[in-house]
């Protein structure tokens, strides 16, 4: 897997241009919650922006110089390094099939410490920096390609681990 750096805002486009292509692209996301005034409200945003994340073993000359033509695209990360196995692995859970990350479920223990439960991000509980109970918000800690990513997703909770 490979990172790709985009325009900021043009990740869809990228994403839908390369997949034409015939490339499969990762492009996690979220459904983020926002409050106005007594109102809530849902919007879908992109969890790492700037970034595709391109699943290929390895990516030939052709290939590179193809998808650097690709309007949008500013080039690979790292110069075509793959990323690490763990770092891949970050990246298949966030993306979420494909599908935007609502929220996670978490519950407390005895001590007041948060812990992932359930779902697709089941076991990540040492990549928790911190929890807002009001809020109802939860920020996790990735490093990818030495840059550590800190994302916020909503959560849900429970009574126990399930």
């Amino acid at each position: 897997m490979y990172v790709i750096k985009v325009m900021s805002g043009d990740e869809e486009k990228v994403k839908n241009l390369l997949t034409q292509k015939g490339y499969k692209i990762l492009c996690p996301k979220k459904i983020k919650i926002h409050r106005r005034k007594d109102s809530y409200y849902e919007k879908e945003m992109v969890i790492f922006t700037g970034y595709l994340f391109l699943e290929l073993e390895t990516v030939t000359d052709r290939q590179y110089y193809q998808i650097k033509t690709i309007d949008g695209v500013i080039g690979f990360l790292s110069a075509r390094y793959a990323l690490y196995k763990q770092e891949q692995s970050y990246i298949r859970v966030l993306d979420n099939n494909g599908e935007p990350i609502r929220e996670v479920v978490l519950y407390f223990d005895k001590y007041g410490f948060a812990h992932l439960t359930r779902g697709f991000i089941d076991g990540f509980d040492k990549q928790i920096v911190s929890v807002n109970r009001k809020d109802k918000t939860v920020a996790i800690e990735f490093k990818i390609e030495n840059d550590v990513k800190k994302i916020v997703l909503n959560y849900t909770e429970c009574l126990g681990r399930i």
